[in-house]
């Protein structure tokens, strides 16, 4: 009933129009994203990563709104939820993961404990998948880059997000993990019915996971294929 009652509420419905001052030019982006996986494409500072922090709310646009199924997450003078109110995950370029936490209390990070009945299982299979089982003890500190950014993939989707951002998710992993995250991402992706929005520069991955691929260039959508 729960899952029934929340993939109905956000099913197929993220509207963006968004506008930003930026030191050299002014974001301006609109656009609608139904429960597909868009590829955002761009040469750095084209402001596809600001893009994805105002998704988030942890940049602030100066006017607009986004809204997510039937909730909006912000809207000039009247609503601006808080990143943990959003339900929104985000893969971060650098991982964000916590240096005092380790590596499981990074993952499980903002799940409330009610939650974990229907998470438990869904995390498990996600830690598998990416082969960090024997890193969960560990610390940010004591694990390579590649590692880092496993971790980061699984803690963006333990949850069970509303909208999925990944900022180069699969940069540093080899290529049979990057492969097995590939098909997990399609099929979560099948599961939820949730808009993704993923910024890659890799033709070929775009190519296998994107519905669409969106051009940006000095913060303006050029095109869309």
């Amino acid at each position: 009933m729960e899952k029934t009652r929340r993939s109905e509420e956000v099913k197929g419905m993220l509207k963006v129009n968004l506008e930003k001052n930026l030191a050299h030019y002014k974001l301006d982006v609109s656009f609608q994203l139904e429960d597909e996986l868009v590829i955002l494409f761009g040469k750095s500072g084209s402001g596809k990563t600001t893009l994805l922090n105002m998704l988030a709310g942890l940049i602030k646009p100066e006017q607009g709104k986004i809204q997510l199924g039937n909730r909006m997450l912000f809207e000039t003078g009247k609503v601006d939820l808080p990143p943990q109110q959003r339900n929104v995950g985000y893969v971060f370029q650098d991982y964000a993961l916590f240096p005092h936490m380790t590596v499981e209390k990074n993952i499980y990070y903002g799940i409330k404990s009610k939650q974990l009945s229907h998470t438990g299982d869904h995390v498990k299979r996600m830690i598998d998948i990416v082969d960090i089982s024997h890193l969960l003890s560990n610390y940010p500190g004591e694990i390579s880059g590649g590692e880092k950014q496993r971790v980061a993939l699984v803690r963006a989707l333990a949850y069970r997000p509303d909208l999925l951002l990944m900022d180069e998710p699969f940069s540093a992993l080899d290529e049979k993990n990057r492969l097995q995250c590939h098909e997990e991402i399609l099929r979560l992706k099948q599961e939820w019915q949730i808009p993704i929005l993923l910024v890659t520069h890799d033709h070929g991955e775009a190519s296998k996971l994107g519905d669409r691929i969106v051009h940006m260039e000095e913060g303006k959508v050029t095109q869309q294929t």
